[in-house]
């Protein structure tokens, strides 16, 4: 983590911060998405390939700020 802070420019705390904003934007998504499936604005195997991706970035999304958050 320390070396992207050094890349980046930020610092560690702040970089949790924005990915934090980046985990609310996906559960968000993820709100979003169930009621368009809900509505049959997509069918169930679209909103099955989108949904997994969208776990897969939640999970990553966790697991990078709780180590970002325990490097600080």
């Amino acid at each position: 983590m320390r070396e992207i802070s050094a890349v980046s420019g930020i610092e560690i705390s702040k970089f949790a911060f924005l990915l934090a904003i980046a985990l609310k934007e996906a559960n968000e998504s993820d709100y979003w998405l169930e009621l368009l499936h809900q509505s049959n604005y997509i069918d169930k195997k679209g909103y099955q390939s989108i949904i997994n991706d969208l776990e897969e970035i939640l999970k990553l999304l966790t697991s990078i700020i709780k180590t970002a958050k325990n490097n600080t």
